[in-house]
């Protein structure tokens, strides 16, 4: 399976599972420049040059604004023509958040990260308090495609003491911030 049949599989599963979260749409879609017109939220991985895996999203966002989740150093230059297309909006109104999330230990492991980072934000977590189990990941993501459901991928800490999570009301994403529950492993 190829990279981007991997990704486009990866959202489906969680298209399927999450409904009510708009895009997850084939990313040579956006490679191309023609993301459909999204209503309410969304969650979307996206492909940068050279060979780079991120995602976006504008849950618990002010309007024009979009949380990039990028595991590797952000090159905005290369995504925010896709966001833009993504959000239709043009870039002077465009207000990208780089999230500080779990770093990728390796330069072959972006995809999983963005697929892992989708996963969670569709499941009502917040991506910058995870840190990823990264050597059980590539298994994770080998079990969900033979189950054909897709779940929150391994996680070994927790970054900070607070947890942000995330419902739909009424076809719009509400923050509700919780003390966390769970303790970092020592």
């Amino acid at each position: 399976m190829g990279r981007y049949s991997i990704i486009n599989a990866g959202q489906e599963l969680l298209k399927q599972q999450y409904p009510r979260i708009g895009s997850l749409q084939k990313v040579a879609v956006g490679v191309c420049g023609n993301f459909k017109e999204l209503i309410g939220c969304f969650v979307q991985i996206l492909y940068s040059q050279p060979r780079h895996w991120l995602c976006a999203t504008n849950i618990a966002c002010d309007s024009g604004e979009v949380k990039v989740l990028d595991s590797s150093t952000p090159s905005p230059n290369a995504i925010i023509p896709q966001i833009t297309e993504l959000v239709k909006t043009g870039e002077s109104q465009l207000k990208p958040l780089y999230l500080d999330v779990a770093s990728q230990p390796d330069g072959d492991s972006c995809g999983l990260y963005a697929l892992a980072n989708a996963t969670a934000l569709c499941a009502g977590k917040d991506s910058t308090t995870i840190m990823y189990n990264h050597g059980k990941m590539r298994s994770h993501l080998h079990e969900c495609f033979s189950k054909k459901r897709i779940s929150p991928f391994p996680e070994i800490a927790v970054m900070n003491g607070i947890k942000h999570v995330f419902r739909i009301e009424n076809d719009r994403c509400i923050e509700v911030i919780q003390p966390s529950t769970t303790n970092p492993e020592k």
